[in-house]
This record gives C-alpha cells, structure tokens and sequence, in this order.
C-alpha cells in the first residue's frame, strides 16, 4: 500500500543501451503489472550496459521514478585452463602462467594465484 492506497501498477522502464539518452517502457504502462520480477531476453547484448528504472501507480496516479539502476549483460569467466609452471633453473624461482579465459561480456579484472606448501 502506498499513501492508504493498493499499488495498482509497476511500471518498467529501460535504454536499450543508449546509455540513458532514451528510456522505452518495458511492461506496466499500456497494460497494469503487479509482478515483481521481469525477465529481459530479447535485444541484450552481451558486454553492453543497460539502465532500469521503475515507477508504482494506485489510484492516485504514478509516483516518480526510482533512482536507476545500470548493469552490464555479463556473467561469470569461463573455467580457466590449468596453469603451467617452470622453474627457472639460475635462481629458483617458479614461474606460473596461465592464459586468460573467455570473459564472458566483462572486463577480468583480477586473477587469484593459490599456492599449497
């Protein structure tokens, strides 16, 4: 409820990737919504950033718009292949090496080495 009043609509709005220069209705404008959740699967690119933002309508009218929300159509590295070591045969010294993984529409930002005794 908002202000005594049942929310009647939740209306989603998105850029398509424009990088908020323009925002297009997804569901709850033309037609009332209540749901909580709604899945986006057409027209994402992987790698491109997309903002949300979303408004509640009762029977007083719609209420502003949240803050927006921006996210980028990515998920998680591929499984790294196993790494490979050499020891350098002067100093001691273990060389590890690896190559980098399909990233997966995000930039790699870090790699974690572990090491057992």
């Amino acid at each position: 409820m908002t202000n005594g009043a049942a929310i009647t609509s939740y209306n989603l709005y998105w850029d398509a990737g424009t990088s908020g220069s323009s925002y297009l209705s997804l569901i709850g404008e033309a037609t009332d919504f209540t749901g909580l959740t709604h899945t986006q699967t057409s027209d994402v690119i992987e790698g491109n950033s997309y903002k949300f933002k979303v408004r509640a309508k009762n029977i007083f009218g719609w209420s502003d718009f949240s803050s927006v929300l921006t996210i980028v159509a990515a998920h998680a590295p591929n499984t790294m292949d196993a790494v490979v070591t050499s020891i350098d045969s002067l100093t001691g010294d273990v060389q590890i090496t690896w190559t980098a993984p399909d990233s997966n529409g995000d930039e790699i930002t870090s790699y974690t080495i572990e090491i057992q005794d």
